[in-house]
């Protein structure tokens, strides 16, 4: 019994011996980390910034390592609120790479949906999103890849009560649309709310970036002084006349976020710049416009200098004028025949065609063996990719410079017809009778994709018409090929 007691007694010396020396190793270990606690958890805590989520520190870690970003750069990333305008080709880049730098909250304004011609391009929207709204379309690609930032859409046009209720709400607007009258509005507006835009615009093989009303810079109407805001000049082309090449949308979005970036890292314009190095400033292209030509190998990419801020703008200048008291059409973007009516030299109403009397006069003209002449004016290439069955591809510039040879010329703005040489009616005509290849006893027909431009030639031609007293019927058709696309051309391509 005594060799049990004193085997016990030894267990216990070494035992309570062993737990001495673990815990002064504790102890040790506590007092040399100065209270740390070594677990992963805890460590990573100990170096996490309070401002950021463990989640956020392990999504953003590659930006935050920038020393022109850091922990600081990314909260204001986080706490900026960002609104895009126009969901398409500069936008999906735009929309993509602001979503994952983390930006808190991103507005996203676009009435249109998505089709199968906008996707070599749009690459925010998919195959199985067609006919989707491009807002929706955009938030959820948004959610998908980052759910920490908060996607707001606005499915409706740009207008000017849009303008007054959401401008306000945001830090930076980024102008992703394609037509001029958009731009002055999103101008005039951000101007008026103190708001920066970064502004891009991408056609055929380049495109450009800038940044407006930053920093005492100059606005987009300092740089385009129209009175107009972007009224139509003779006849209009983008993307769809002219093309684009879908990594030209791709690198002007990136560039356009890039600046996005810098704009909120400098705490947009206003001069305060904690958390960042003065000496660290980031340069912004404010005064500065970067062009990109991909089919240029000695000036591919051009930084020039564009006009100082101009003290007499209307916009930004010494007298202002409010951009909401213009108008309510002032800024509207006018398509097809708004466009045409508001741009162009009438067409007796007699002569316009709508979608819904199309079908019947053509029929009505067959059947009393008419000769039925239609002229397409889209350009060449788009032609060839599609087009109506029997009709002929006709250039504008071929019309415009054959007359003008003739001593008849023409406003390029409104197609009116300003000098008409009464000498040469003979030779006039005979250019039309050949060119056009009519007699008196046909009817003409002039498509484009929209509208516009064959409005143009229609009003060209009917003016001729009316001097020489031809008699030939010269229909327009109102909204062109887009117009009867689903009752009657329902394989049309949107070209």
């Amino acid at each position: 019994m005594e060799i049990i007691d004193q085997n016990w007694a030894t267990f216990g010396f070494y035992f309570l011996s062993v737990v001495i020396c673990t815990l002064s190793t504790i102890v040790f270990f506590l007092w040399k980390s100065d209270g740390e606690v070594n677990t992963k958890k805890d460590i990573f805590e100990t170096i996490n910034s309070p401002s950021l989520s463990e989640e956020n520190v392990i999504r953003y870690s590659r930006q935050i390592a920038l020393k022109e970003v850091g922990v600081s750069g990314q909260v204001k990333l986080k706490n900026a609120k960002v609104l895009v305008i126009g969901a398409g080709g500069l936008g999906s880049p735009i929309l993509l790479y602001l979503t994952g730098a983390g930006i808190g909250v991103i507005g996203v304004v676009d009435h249109d949906t998505v089709s199968t011609s906008n996707l070599h391009r749009q690459i925010i929207h998919s195959t199985d999103k067609n006919h989707m709204s491009k807002s929706i379309s955009a938030k959820q690609s948004c959610n998908s890849l980052n759910p920490n930032t908060r996607i707001i859409t606005y499915q409706e046009a740009l207008s000017i009560d849009l303008v007054k209720e959401i401008f306000p709400l945001y830090d930076v607007i980024v102008d992703a649309t394609d037509n001029c009258r958009s731009r002055y509005l999103i101008n005039d507006a951000a101007v008026y709310y103190k708001k920066p835009v970064v502004s891009g615009a991408a056609l055929k093989w380049q495109g450009h970036v800038t940044v407006y009303n930053y920093s005492n810079g100059p606005c987009y109407r300092c740089i385009a002084p129209r009175e107009d805001n972007g009224k139509v000049d003779g006849t209009p082309g983008g993307a769809e006349i002219f093309g684009v090449l879908g990594m030209m949308v791709g690198v002007i979005g990136c560039l356009q976020s890039t600046e996005v970036i810098k704009v909120i890292l400098n705490d947009f314009g206003k001069g305060d710049n904690s958390g960042i190095d003065s000496s660290n400033h980031l340069p912004v292209l404010s005064g500065k416009m970067l062009f990109y030509n991909s089919l240029s190998n000695e000036h591919m990419v051009r930084l020039v200098r564009i006009r100082d801020k101009n003290s007499e703008c209307k916009t930004c200048g010494s007298n202002p004028i409010p951009f909401f008291k213009a108008g309510i059409d002032s800024y509207k973007v006018f398509k097809g025949m708004e466009m045409a009516k508001d741009s162009f030299y009438p067409i007796p109403s007699s002569n316009i065609l709508s979608s819904d009397n199309f079908e019947e006069k053509m029929n009505l003209a067959r059947k009393s063996n008419i000769d039925i002449k239609i002229f397409d004016v889209r350009p060449k290439n788009l032609y060839d990719i599609s087009h109506i069955k029997g009709s002929k591809n006709v250039l504008e510039d071929d019309v415009i410079k054959g007359l003008a040879s003739l001593g008849v010329h023409t406003n390029s703005k409104t197609g009116e017809i300003i000098n008409w040489p009464k000498d040469k009616n003979d030779q006039i005509k005979q250019f039309l009778v050949e060119y056009f290849q009519i007699n008196e006893n046909c009817i003409i027909l002039v498509l484009c994709l929209n509208g516009v431009r064959s409005y143009y030639i229609s009003t060209v031609i009917q003016q001729c018409f009316d001097k020489l007293n031809m008699k030939v019927s010269n229909y327009y058709l109102n909204g062109g090929i887009s117009s009867i696309r689903s009752k009657l051309l329902k394989n049309f391509p949107n070209l």
